[in-house]
């Protein structure tokens, strides 16, 4: 008992949680534009699964709400970025996807993938005549194991299994907009 105790501390310590800095907003050609950098979370268990030939993906979530609207209403704009991991056996590469844009590139070392991955590089977050000036909104970030995209056997233990539990639920800022 006190063996599988110490494993399941050992591979909490080890699991690398989902994390995200702060969104960038910046306006050009009359679009709000995001850039940020979320570090997308794996356990030794998901890396386990990956090396024997089970993809990962990710949904991420950005959207923009306006507080003064009332919940039904919100959110003004929601964006999802969907990304897909695997890893070729054969080339001991990781490949990349993803699966909104259809951009596809491999990496060697797994942190620099996931890093690749939860990249943010002006995502096209709305047009700036659906915006109030002067008006305060909030920006916010959420990411999400897909869990529907693996392998039937492994969906309900996603679901019960800490090993799985990397979401970030969502990450609010404030953010106002101030025409030039």
């Amino acid at each position: 008992m006190t063996g599988l105790l110490l494993m399941l501390c050992l591979s909490v310590a080890t699991a690398e949680p989902t994390r995200t800095t702060q969104l960038q907003v910046s306006t050009v050609d009359d679009k709000l534009l995001v850039d940020g950098q979320i570090a997308l979370g794996i356990t030794p268990t998901m890396e386990s699964a990956l090396l024997h030939g089970i993809a990962l993906e990710y949904n991420i979530d950005i959207k923009l709400d306006d507080p003064e609207r009332r919940f039904w209403q919100n959110p003004i704009l929601l964006k999802r970025t969907r990304v897909k991991l695997s890893f070729d056996s054969l080339k001991q590469t990781y490949l990349l996807t993803n699966l909104s844009l259809q951009r596809f590139s491999t990496d060697r070392d797994l942190k620099r993938a996931l890093m690749t991955l939860g990249a943010i590089q002006s995502l096209p977050l709305a047009q700036l005549n659906q915006l109030q000036p002067n008006h305060v909104y909030h920006l916010r970030t959420r990411v999400q194991l897909e869990r529907d995209s693996l392998p039937n056997a492994l969906r309900l233990s996603s679901l019960i299994d800490s090993e799985w539990r990397i979401d970030m639920d969502w990450q609010s800022q404030t953010w106002t907009y101030l025409p030039n």
